[in-house]
């Protein structure tokens, strides 16, 4: 008999955690080339989240826009399937993706100070 789910590592163990928005869906170019990469390999969603020790549901809001991808998780995804940065290039563009992009505003966002921050919500929330 094979190795259960819970026989693998998830990414909480790995020390990654995915933001979710799942009520918002929003296909990017990087969801849209993680399900081309996944069906291109052979996987189901079942079989490529026991492969890389996450849930299914992560691998099926990935593609589907109804989570943020991080780097961490698209760096897991390509080592899983022995696929460099330069094919994932070829298919995204550039690696100064939108997700680098919101990952370096919270890393800026947390170096605000209190009364900046409140300034910053408010622009942000008006868009």
């Amino acid at each position: 008999m094979g190795a259960g789910y819970s026989d693998y590592p998830t990414l909480q163990d790995k020390g990654f955690n995915m933001a979710k928005r799942s009520r918002i869906k929003r296909e990017t170019a990087e969801s849209k080339a993680l399900k081309k990469l996944r069906i291109k390999s052979g996987f189901s969603q079942r079989e490529l989240a026991l492969h890389l020790g996450v849930p299914q549901t992560k691998v099926s809001h990935t593609e589907n826009g109804r989570a943020y991808i991080r780097k961490e998780y698209i760096e897991l995804f390509l080592i899983g399937l022995g696929i460099n940065w330069e094919s994932w290039d070829d298919l995204v563009g550039v690696r100064d993706s939108e997700n680098e992009i919101r990952e370096e505003c919270k890393i800026l966002i947390e170096r605000v100070s209190d009364d900046k921050l409140r300034l910053l919500y408010g622009l942000l929330i008006s868009f």
